[in-house]
């Protein structure tokens, strides 16, 4: 019991910086976030603020969540650059069938005029697939960003709070897929919404789609806690958009809306 006591009383006396730290880091070279972080004296890194030039393997180093930044729970990427690369920010890169022009045929001897290629999301700096299943709580987006990538925020089960920068016009497939924490978000100037990108945010009380021009098919499928919505300039309604949003009480339409498509309410019980 006497032991128990004194560890408890050690605890006590340490500094509050050693048991919950906040840290920034200045990078004057992209991939050097690892050797930057494992300088810093803090054992528990759950703040950490990073200015300069980041790139994929700095991404991947944060998705490894291991030692002095195991307990990562905010992230602010305000002052970031973002370097473009030849590996994906997670996992093997995206794969596609790509067919060729006319003029491509002419020197190209794939059967059927078509090839794979790999879909370079990574090289357009949108941060596809970064911070996929990842448990941060809240995360600042870089100012310079224009588009969120696919899968960006895909199943982070805690996300509370993100901070879009204003130039966002894009949020991509699946970005928010399965973010069931996310109970508000900012989206700003966002003109385009793509499948699925907040399908499944059970906790999501209210969004502002105000700017939003296009939607994706089952854009907002089962966000059971959506209560309104206001989409002044949509003049279509896609295919499973709000199916299974059953805290859904009221939706205001375009006077120029023109189509509502399959199942788009669909379990819309309230």
């Amino acid at each position: 019991m006497k032991k128990i006591l004194l560890i408890l009383l050690s605890l006590a006396l340490l500094p509050l910086s050693a048991l919950c730290e906040k840290v920034t880091v200045n990078l004057e070279k992209e991939g050097t976030l690892e050797t930057v972080i494992s300088e810093q004296t803090a054992s528990d890194i759950t703040e950490l603020k990073i200015i300069g030039l980041i790139t994929a393997s700095d991404i991947k180093f944060l998705r490894k969540c291991e030692g002095k930044i195991a307990n990562l729970e905010s992230l602010d990427l305000s002052d970031v650059t973002l370097v473009s690369s030849d590996e994906p920010y997670a996992g093997d890169p995206l794969r596609g069938l790509y067919y060729l022009t006319d003029e491509e045929k002419s020197w190209d001897t794939s059967p059927g005029g078509m090839y794979m290629v790999e879909y370079y999301h990574y090289g357009s700096m949108n941060l596809s697939k970064a911070f996929e299943g990842m448990l941060l709580e809240t995360v600042v987006l870089p100012a310079t960003m224009k588009k969120i990538g696919t899968c960006c925020f895909k199943d982070c089960k805690l996300l509370t709070n993100v901070v879009l920068p204003e130039g966002i016009t894009v949020i991509d497939d699946e970005a928010f897929l399965g973010a069931i924490s996310l109970k508000t978000i900012n989206i700003g100037n966002t003109k385009e919404i793509g499948d699925r990108a907040f399908s499944g945010c059970t906790s999501l009380t209210g969004i502002d789609l105000s700017k939003v021009e296009t939607i994706g098919e089952e854009v907002f499928n089962g966000c059971t806690s959506l209560s309104s919505v206001n989409i002044p300039k949509l003049t279509e309604v896609t295919g499973s958009a709000f199916a299974g949003c059953t805290g859904l009480k009221e939706i205001t339409f375009s006077t120029n809306i023109k189509t509502i498509g399959k199942s788009a309410f669909s379990g819309c019980t309230s």
